[in-house]
């Protein structure tokens, strides 16, 4: 619900939704938000139980942010293999402005990273 009214506020700058059970519906409502948003710096989503289709499809929105430059992942699910791929696919983007990545303890398997 929360999730679903921040696609409007196209002005946030920083978002803190960490510590927080963000289902795969959670995680398609923050897509939405990051495909609105234009300036948008920092993104912490850690502890978030942020796994499988939603790991990989928040990952896959990260490609619309062209101003976030720090994202703490950590504490989620991002090590399985399709949402590393996905964000390791938005890092090496020419757009990507990340400079302060946090995607400590999610489980990546030696494949995956």
């Amino acid at each position: 619900c929360l999730v679903d009214s921040l696609h409007r506020q196209k002005l946030l700058v920083n978002m803190n939704l960490r510590g927080n059970d963000m289902a795969e519906v959670s995680c398609e409502s923050l897509h939405a938000t990051l495909q609105h948003n234009v300036r948008l710096a920092t993104l912490d989503v850690g502890w978030s139980h942020i796994r499988g289709g939603g790991a990989s499809g928040l990952a896959n929105a990260l490609d619309n942010t062209k101003t976030l430059t720090t994202l703490n992942l950590s504490w989620n699910g991002f090590g399985d293999l399709a949402p590393a791929i996905a964000l390791g696919t938005y890092l090496s983007l020419g757009t990507c402005s990340v400079t302060h990545l946090d995607i400590s303890h999610n489980r990546m398997s030696e494949k995956a990273a």
